[in-house]
């Protein structure tokens, strides 16, 4: 039997109901030479085997661990077998001639080409309101440059595979299950068009997005829609694109528009939507303007067993990143954060008294930045991150560790905890992998700025403590505090925007202003480390202002680190 012609794919979690309408709808399709691909991210998953649907159609499910619909999404790509690649949601229910359509299409077009097509509203479901996010356009039209719209609908698009392959996948920092819960297919949209791939819109590739969700969760997605559009916005504005600046301007003024109508009519829910989506535009923009976020990464794999020479970047850009990292100087922008962190884990490898032999697991490692730390200690290190740099041994999600209980001495995860959604259930792999007597040691961001977000955690001292000792004894302590937020938050906006735009724009004018700009970081982070002594030897002569500002500096610091000698869970 040949191979499909088309792969659907569809992220799904925790919406069975929804997923099973939506695959009924595929099935009533007459077109053959279809695999349906279900990525299914449900946290009570039961296994499914591969099956055949049909003739010349398969229905695979498979299942992500690692949260997200760009990772799922991603994953699929990397499975699917079809040359053209169909997307649609759990929630929507697309026309009888679907595939047929965008297949026609597709063999019709010369050229490379992205299709998408209407997107409709159905009925209420009960006390319902109406699905978001629709197009309704009777006209055939073709978009071959950015403009101020978005014109590519995930819910409803097709790409051929070599296409997307050299595009690059989704952006696993956007979409839902993320800290940027939207825009996955905005962002896509967007690096077609400047890839030169045109996106045309057909009218006769219908597909109805289900109005199932009652008011107030209809508020919370649009302003996940906003808190994602501003990301996907603040993205680009950091690397120096004025478009998306442009973009978000006039997305917050549509925004107050829209609110301002809404309030003169007496429309309440249209007013509070309105307003759910400017709060998390601005949000979104902000958050990804200043700690950075984006990226095209690559397809995932999880579990997948590399040699160390196998990274997608240089050896040498590695080098660079570890040496920045683990012996910063003092005219990085960073230096007041990562010193303190570089600093707290050569306490805890020296803590380790001359132990040798150790066999040490560094989760989310990147390019083990910490490795020559511990290493001396270790008889095996083993690096494990979702993709593959330089450095990484194993591909893999924190959220199932390809690793048999008790095999490591210490599990070390440095700057990457903070990413992690299901956090309860990651200390629990930790601990599953961690030997009797062996050490957890976390690293992770306190009160630093990074992207909002249910799902991304800036934690208090305090909060720390009561999750970890969930999982064993608790040893927490400050990695940069409170007294060093001003002077560190100046220089990351120095940084990221002043510097980061004049790179991207006007090369030769941000490489004549880098050495200025050091200048600038080490006099702010020397006045930092000065008035942080300053007031702790205040505060030891008892002087109530200085203690109460010490306090402050332990309770809510920039970075932690935490170290948890784990119990053992009964299996």
């Amino acid at each position: 039997m040949r191979g499909p012609r088309i792969s659907v794919l569809i992220a799904t979690a925790d919406r069975p109901e929804l997923l099973a309408d939506c695959l009924a709808h595929l099935r009533r399709s007459p077109f053959e030479g279809v695999e349906i691909i279900v990525l299914d991210q449900s946290r009570n998953l039961q296994h499914r085997e591969p099956e055949e649907d049909g003739p010349e159609r398969w229905l695979r499910h498979v299942h992500c661990p690692r949260r997200g619909k760009s990772a799922a999404l991603n994953r699929g790509i990397a499975e699917a077998k079809g040359g053209l690649l169909a997307f649609t949601d759990d929630d929507c229910r697309v026309a009888e001639n679907w595939l047929e359509e965008m297949h026609r299409a597709c063999v019709d077009t010369r050229g490379e080409v992205a299709l998408t097509g209407r997107v409709l509203a159905g009925e209420r479901e009960g006390d319902a309101v109406i699905a978001p996010s629709l197009l309704d356009e009777g006209q055939e039209r073709e978009y071959r440059r950015p403009a101020f719209r978005d014109v590519l609908f995930g819910n409803n698009m097709a790409i051929p595979a070599p296409v997307l392959r050299r595009v690059g996948p989704f952006d696993e920092t956007l979409g839902p299950g993320t800290s940027w819960p939207a825009a996955e297919d905005n962002d896509l949209g967007y690096r077609l068009l400047r890839a030169r791939v045109p996106i045309r819109y057909l009218p006769n590739l219908v597909v109805t997005h289900r109005s199932w969700r009652k008011p107030r969760q209809q508020q919370g997605l649009y302003r996940d829609y906003g808190i994602g559009q501003g990301a996907f916005y603040g993205k680009h504005a950091r690397r120096g694109n004025l478009h998306m600046v442009a973009r978000m301007a006039r997305s917050l003024w549509d925004g107050g528009r829209d609110a301002a109508g809404a309030a003169v009519l007496g429309r309440g829910h249209d007013l509070r939507a309105s307003l759910s989506f400017s709060e998390g535009l601005v949000r979104g923009f902000v958050g990804a303007t200043l700690a950075g976020g984006g990226s095209s990464p690559r397809l995932p794999a999880s579990g997948e067993v590399m040699s160390s020479s196998n990274g997608s970047h240089p050896e040498h850009e590695a080098r660079r990143v570890v040496r920045r990292i683990s012996k910063p100087r003092i005219w990085q922008y960073d230096y007041l954060m990562l010193r303190e962190i570089a600093a707290g884990l050569r306490r805890q490898a020296a803590a380790l008294n001359g132990k040798s032999g150790l066999e040490i697991l560094d989760v989310g490692c990147k390019y083990t930045p910490y490795r020559e730390f511990f290493s001396p200690r270790a008889s095996r290190y083993v690096g494990m991150d979702l993709s593959p740099y330089h450095g990484v041994a194993v591909r893999g999600d924190a959220l199932a560790l390809p690793f048999r209980s008790d095999s490591f001495d210490l599990t070390l995860c440095t700057q990457a905890f903070y990413l992690m959604a299901d956090f309860r259930h990651v200390l629990a792999e930790f601990a599953r992998v961690t030997r009797p007597g062996g050490r957890i040691i976390v690293t992770t961001i306190g009160i630093w700025p990074h992207p909002p977000s249910d799902r991304l955690h800036r934690w208090s001292r305090r909060e720390l403590e009561e999750v970890l000792s969930e999982f064993g004894e608790v040893r927490v302590e400050a990695n940069g505090g409170y007294l060093q937020l001003v002077p560190q938050l100046a220089n990351a906006v120095l940084a990221l925007g002043v510097e980061g735009h004049l790179v991207k724009q006007h090369p030769h004018l941000g490489m004549a202003l880098a050495l200025p700009l050091k200048g600038i970081y080490l006099g702010v982070n020397a006045l930092g480390l000065a008035s942080e002594r300053l007031v702790r030897a205040a505060s030891a002569s008892g002087w109530g202002v200085a203690r109460s500002l010490c306090e402050v500096d332990r309770q809510l610091a920039i970075n932690y680190l935490a170290v948890v000698t784990p119990k053992k869970m009964r299996q």
